[in-house]
């Protein structure tokens, strides 16, 4: 009996984990204990866990287990942030929120620890290599009963026939308890008809494809290094019903997730050799085994016939979906074009209206606290931020489009928004665990979402120090099965890591709670192994490695222009998006052939189309957009002075300063900026790839070459600054290279045809050629050079707060632009003079980083510096010679000092100094754009409100229309634009006047309005 109770004591953990590893997955989720305000259960899964976990404590409070420290560190951490935010939510965020439950707050947070605290049980579960070896064959049992129970729902249907006729009467099958809803949760048991996506013992089918994900990789390593041939045939078949299993779930992400998660182990291990029979079998199956998911994959983005109202936002997939007054109404409009065909469908989801109430809601359900009109109510949706700017009165049209299926549409136009927001609003520890909807469907925005940028950190460090655990450790391992365990697991969270960008799967229970308990017997198993794994060095490695540099930069690009996601849209905006509402597939070939007066930008014209497809006239997206682009300029400029300088650190301080030049307002905030940021990015970069080409001896240098050609051409299509391309290979090989030669003069003759077509090409199309300060003034041209050079070194350093003082100089220099030229002129002279003595072919034949840099400023800045004036974008090339040059001139002054104290303190002195200067510029030159766009966002919100619909022919005449709020575009062009979107009417005539008298005498009809700019640029109606 001794012997038993001791047997007992020393295994009873081990059982108690095996059997909830059983439990967990194969019980399914019915309900124990009801909580209010959700449809989210207490269930006997939980109770069995807390069992688990009670046994565990009291085996550590006895000293017979191990704890997982220090690779549970992170866990701990991660805890200690949520229960931060969960207090700070309940006590300062959830007062202003309707909707808002405290408990809910809390037992989500709660929830969290129940599934991490499972990595501590399974690593001390883990003793010896049996341990592991017996979980393994558990974990596959486990799998088994799974799988048979998912066919078993699939297939039954099948079988009824030749089932007794007992069971036939009972309408016997294997049902599926799901979770979808509130009724589903509640435990009913449901008959899944012939095609449905299966669920096993699962709540959901997203459910058990992640879970799927996780251990299939697991399955596939030890089938692939078994010796004994019936277990590998065994685990082969298992393997493969698991793949076609998978594919009865028809979820796309999990399939794609899953790739990712099969593959990773097989080049872990060093069997590449099987990762293309492995992806083949997978396809087989797919096609053999799910017309359903291939249909999905082929309807995430089609061709279809839509119904769009006046803001060409899709109301509807064909006229038998929209509701019967909006049926009775386009048949009553005279300019609906019918459609050929009707395509049955439904209203996509994320398209739908959104109201807001009063104050800010926790949930996507509006309470309506006292009845108010309906001009009411869309007022107070327009003070707080919510205005659709559309109606269902008016004009549409059916037109083909391209439309993304309903999940898309859901995810893009309205659970991403809603998380979005929430982090901008509360970005350190966010709103508080469970205020966002109930499904966000992205894991990495709903950390952000609930827990901040605190949150999402502590979490991604857990699988950082865990990485690094198996890295150290795995190499030391002598039992092959742990390193099979152990990269097949690190596989599954690799495809759990790629299916959490489309799902909330770390939040799923059944997949959460088997993840981290078999993270924890992974990393028990590496353990046993006794080895110090030295955390710091490999952080240290992983910080400062050039992929985390590149991370921190895009960190650094979204936190400090955040605020301009949430901002509406300005300007040139509404030329470009009225440009996609308008146009289909099938005009963007005329976008190369006929710019319609406008500049050459075909590019920019066919990707606004396609983002226009996704992100309609809600501007988050299009931010989000631009905001990549700039955070990738910011990679470039690390890339290419770590290449020329060798330097990480400084590279790394050149593109930060980059990133928070002052300069580049215009480039981060606004929309329209997309040619130049787009054509930016492609010219660095290819000028980086350049460099590779004449640094690579081999043939295989010319792949360089190629992407070079291709980056080229594409910036070509983008913005016509490209044409400078050939003198910056020229820079690359007098001032990088420090050669040339004829050989080297012969590369550069494809990039010269390629400017001449384009040159064809724009005449072609009738492009814009110039005028007004598009222009060149032979007469005016040297004062132009001059003054706009000293515009722009303004610019570069101290931002738009020095274009007063350059306007100013401009002005006054006009009446003495005969004696600057003749200064100048002695100057260059001069120069030329001294100059002269230097041997010139020495010069322009000597590596020399800063020349490169002043050469690299110059060249971009070239099509400008005649101009009639100057524009903050312009200089967006050219200030990366600027930074270089900058952080250059400052190491070398530093390095001068007389100590290394010195040098450190005023290294530290300097960095805070520009760091506080920039950080300061660009919060205010943040707070402008934002204000410029909530005038533009009032102006139409407040004529929507006014006048939901005008007569055809109306004339709108706009006294005092603000172009800019100081340095911020708010309607250079774009209100006609603007107000097409509102009423969809061509016909409607848009004026300016200066005053009242001139407005009146352009009024000519009795369908005119007269509004006018406040002060305060409220518009209101004057006449």
């Amino acid at each position: 009996m001794k012997k038993l109770l001791a047997f007992l004591d020393n295994h009873i953990l081990k059982f108690a984990v095996i059997f909830a590893s059983l439990f967990v997955v194969l019980y399914p989720k019915l309900p124990s204990i009801y909580i209010t305000h959700t449809w989210v259960y207490v269930r006997l899964e939980d109770f069995v866990i807390g069992a688990v976990v009670v046994i565990w404590l009291v085996q550590f409070l006895r000293k017979k287990v191990r704890l997982a420290l220090p690779v549970g560190i992170p866990i701990l951490l991660y805890w200690l942030v949520g229960l931060v935010s969960t207090l700070y939510s309940i006590q300062f965020i959830g007062p202003h929120l309707i909707n808002y439950f405290p408990k809910l707050v809390a037992l989500e947070y709660v929830r969290r620890i129940e599934y991490m605290i499972l990595f501590f049980v399974g690593f001390s579960a883990i003793k010896s290599r049996k341990d592991l070896k017996d979980f393994i064959v558990f974990l596959f049992l486990g799998v088994a009963a799974v799988i048979a129970y998912g066919f078993g729902q699939h297939f039954y249907p099948y079988f009824w026939k030749y089932l007794p006729q007992f069971l036939q009467k009972t309408n016997f099958c294997f049902p599926s308890y799901q979770t979808g809803n509130e009724e589903f949760a509640k435990g009913i048991p449901l008959c899944l008809p012939v095609g449905s996506r299966v669920t096993s013992t699962f709540g959901g089918h997203y459910d058990l494809a992640g879970y799927l994900i996780i251990v299939l990789p697991i399955i596939l390593g030890v089938g692939i290094f078994i010796k004994r041939k019936l277990t590998k045939a065994l685990l082969a078949i298992l393997f493969i019903t698991g793949v076609i299993t998978l594919i009865l779930t028809s979820s796309r992400s999990a399939f794609i997730a899953y790739l990712f998660a099969v593959v990773a182990p097989l080049f872990f291990l060093g069997k590449k050799k099987y990762i293309l029979p492995v992806l083949f079998l997978s396809v087989i199956c797919l096609g053999l085994f799910s017309e359903s998911t291939i249909q999905r994959f082929a309807q995430t983005f089609r061709l279809t016939t839509v119904v769009v109202n006046m803001q060409g936002q899709v109301v509807g997939l064909a006229e038998n979906s929209l509701s019967q007054s909006l049926q009775n109404q386009l048949k009553k409009n005279n300019k609906v074009i019918q459609a050929t065909q009707i395509i049955q469908g439904v209203v996509p989801e994320g398209s739908s209206f959104i109201t807001l109430p009063q104050k800010k809601v926790a949930t996507t359900t509006a309470v309506i606290q006292q009845g108010i009109s309906g001009k009411e109510a869309e007022k107070l949706q327009l003070a707080n931020g919510g205005l659709q700017l559309s109606t269902v009165k008016g004009n549409f049209s059916v037109q083909k489009a391209l439309v993304y299926d309903i999940s898309v549409t859901t995810r893009l136009q309205g659970e991403w928004p809603h998380a979005i927001s929430s982090f901008l609003q509360y970005p350190l520890l966010g709103q508080g665990y469970s205020t966002l909807t109930l499904a966000v469907d992205n894991d990495y925005l709903r950390l952000l979402g609930e827990s901040g940028i605190l949150g999402f950190v502590a979490f991604v460090s857990v699988f950082v120090i865990l990485g690094i655990f198996l890295r150290q450790l795995i190499p030391v391992s002598e039992d092959p099965l742990v390193k099979i365990f152990v990269y097949g697991l690190a596989g599954g969270v690799i495809g759990l890591f790629v299916n959490a960008t489309l799902f909330d799967i770390f939040e799923a229970s059944k997949v959460a709670e088997p993840l981290w308990l078999l993270l924890g017997i992974g990393a028990g198993a590496l353990a046993l192994e006794k080895k110090k794994v030295n955390y710091l060095k490999d952080i240290s490695t992983i910080a400062t490695s050039r992929i985390f540099l590149g991370i921190y930069l895009f960190i650094i690009t979204f936190v400090a222009f955040m605020g301009s996601i949430g901002n509406f849209f300005v300007g040139d905006d509404f030329v470009w998006l009225k440009w996609a509402a308008t146009s289909s597939i099938h005009d963007v070939i005329h976008y190369f052939t006929n710019a319609s007066g406008f500049f050459y930008r075909p590019l920019d014209k066919t990707l606004m189309l396609l983002f226009y497809s996704v992100f309609a006239f809600q501007p988050q997206g299009y931010h989000v957009i631009i905001l990549f682009l700039y955070g990738l300029m910011g990679v470039g400029v690390f890339n290419l002075t770590n290449i020329l300088l060798k330097k990480k650190g400084l590279a790394f301080a050149a593109a930060v300063l980059f990133l928070l030049l002052p300069l580049h307002g215009e480039n981060a905030n606004w929309i329209s900026s997309l040619s130049i940021d787009l054509s930016g990015v492609l010219l660095l970069f290819g000028v980086i790839q350049f460099i590779h080409f004449r640094q690579r001896k081999s043939w295989w240098g010319y792949k360089h070459y190629v992407v070079v050609f291709l980056f080229t051409l594409f910036a070509l299509l983008s913005y016509e600054l490209a044409l400078v391309m050939p003198l910056l290979f020229l820079a690359v090989d007098l001032f990088v290279v420090g050669a040339i030669s004829w050989k080297k003069v012969w590369g550069y003759i494809p990039f010269l045809l390629l400017d001449v077509v384009y040159f064809a090409m724009r005449l072609h199309a009738h492009a814009f050629v110039g005028g007004g300060d598009y222009s060149y003034s032979i007469p005016h041209l040297i004062p132009n050079v001059i003054g706009n050079s000293v515009g722009y070194v303004g610019l570069f350093i101290f931002g738009e707060k020095s274009l007063p003082i350059y306007e100013a100089l401009r002005l006054h220099a006009k009446a003495f632009s005969l004696p600057i030229i003749i200064l100048v002129a002695v100057i260059i002279v001069g120069l030329y003079i001294r100059v002269r003595k230097l041997q010139w072919k020495k010069l322009l034949t000597t590596r020399s980083f800063p020349l490169f840099a002043i050469v690299l400023c110059i060249i971009a800045l070239l099509p400008y510096f005649g101009l009639g004036n100057i524009a903050q974008r312009y200089g967006y090339l050219a200030s990366v010679g600027f930074v270089m040059l900058a952080v250059w001139l400052l190491e070398k002054g530093i390095a001068r000092l007389a100590n290394k104290k010195a040098q450190v303190a005023s290294g530290v002195l300097v960095t805070i100094g520009i760091l506080v200067w920039c950080i300061i510029s660009v919060k205010t030159v943040g707070q402008e754009w934002q204000h410029a766009a909530k005038i533009s966002y009032n102006t139409l919100g407040y004529l929507k409100i006014e006048y939901p619909t005008l007569p055809q022919n109306s004339i709108l005449v706009f006294i005092n229309r603000p172009i800019q709020y100081q340095n911020a575009w708010v309607f250079p062009t774009g209100l006609r634009e603007g107000l097409w979107f509102l009423y969809r009417d061509e016909t409607l005539d848009v004026l300016d006047a200066t005053g009242l008298q001139q407005a009146k005498q352009m009024r000519q009809r009795n369908t005119s309005h007269i509004f006018q700019f406040l002060e305060d640029y409220h518009v209101t109606k004057v006449e």
